[in-house]
């Protein structure tokens, strides 16, 4: 903003010649040779390839097929009975554009020919095929802000090595998500789909959720990773296998049981809260520590309903500082040799701790002596 005195400047320099310092116009003669544009080229302004019939021609059971290294992106919404995209070269982004590719029950949305790499997809919804995106053949792949849907098998496979961001798979036949060796799935959430939601293998799942799966919400063969997730109103919530780590996840409203894992698996920090069988059930050399479990076993089972269970398999499982209430059965451990220590079990209406011999367990401290116990490794009654 101009200040008086600014302005009783500009018109001083003015009256007193000075004007032409104020505003110099430019040289009244061009330089020679012919004028040329100064606007961007449209290659400059979309350096992208749109896809079509011009640029990326298929052929045979392929509508559109990539077959150079380059940024791809889609103008408008395809409906086929083909395969719509298949990657045919490696370096290869493909942007759907927030449009919709519609197929008719078989083939695939977006698929990668085996062998390349470095593919990313992104920004759109693949629906109604066999698998919607396969990139399974191709390594170290992206694929982000997608919607596969109504696919007859898998919404998303991805193989080995895939990162898969704020994904959702919905209905999708057989399975929502399948990821193995290294793939990491970040904000992914899985509705409905009516087999599994997600299946992997040596993955990391973060933040995800997982709802509406009859049979699992998750199911892993083992070594994954899994932080912050969700599970709810599935079959069975999770199914981790061997030597997994499961952190700061809920399991709640689910048919059967809330987590379940294989031997030498790992449990912190989680809850599983409503859920028809067992909230926890462990098998050996496992950890379940600082966790939550209430109201579990309301299916009925007679054989899976305790806030936490180490079943006949446990053998050196380390069942620590958690809070059981109104389950069934509060902690059950079924087999010998496991450790039960600083837990604390209220109102389960079978009974609060049933643990068979052979195992070291704290001293079961009753609620009129919880006031008064010295013992660090007490586990509480109340």
């Amino acid at each position: 903003m101009f200040r008086s005195s600014d302005v009783r400047r500009v018109i001083s320099l003015a009256l007193l010649g000075g004007w032409p310092l104020l505003a110099r116009a430019g040289d009244l003669n061009p330089p020679p040779g012919p004028i040329t544009s100064t606007m961007k080229t449209l290659s400059q302004v979309e350096p992208r390839t749109p896809i079509g019939a011009d640029t990326t021609p298929g052929g045979g059971s392929v509508l559109y097929r990539i077959t150079q290294p380059g940024s791809y992106y889609l103008t408008g919404n395809i409906s086929t009975n083909l395969t719509a995209v298949e990657i045919a070269a490696s370096h290869v982004t493909l942007d759907l554009m927030g449009f919709d590719i519609a197929g008719a029950g078989a083939s695939d949305g977006v698929r990668a020919a085996e062998g390349v790499e470095n593919i990313v997809v992104r920004n759109g919804t693949v629906r109604n095929f066999g698998d919607g995106i396969d990139l399974s053949d191709a390594t170290n792949k992206r694929i982000e802000n997608v919607t596969a849907a109504g696919n007859a098998s898998f919404g998303i496979t991805a193989g080995s090595g895939a990162s898969i961001v704020n994904c959702t798979l919905r209905n999708n036949s057989f399975i929502g998500v399948m990821a193995q060796g290294g793939a990491i799935l970040t904000n992914c959430t899985a509705i409905d789909n009516p087999n599994i939601g997600f299946f992997v293998d040596g993955a990391v799942v973060n933040g995800c959720l997982v709802t509406g799966s009859p049979n699992f919400g998750i199911f892993s063969f083992g070594e994954s990773t899994f932080s912050g997730c969700s599970l709810i109103g599935n079959g069975q919530g999770m199914f981790a296998g061997t030597r997994s780590v499961i952190s700061n996840c809920t399991a709640s409203s689910n048919d059967l049981d809330g987590i379940v894992t294989s031997a030498g698996s790992t449990i912190i920090g989680c809850t599983a809260a409503g859920n028809g069988g067992d909230g926890f059930e462990v098998a050996g050399d496992c950890v379940v520590l600082n966790s939550n479990a209430s109201g579990n076993g309301t299916a009925g089972l007679t054989s899976s309903r305790a806030g936490i269970r180490v079943n006949s398999l446990g053998e050196r499982t380390r069942i620590d500082g958690n809070n059981i209430t109104g389950n069934v059965t509060g902690i059950e451990i079924q087999s010998a040799g496991n450790l039960v220590v600083r837990n604390s079990a209220s109102g389960n209406s079978m009974a609060n701790f049933m643990i068979v011999v052979g195992n070291t367990v704290g001293p079961i401290v009753n609620a009129g002596n919880i006031g008064t116990s010295d013992r660090p490794h007490a586990n509480y009654d109340y």
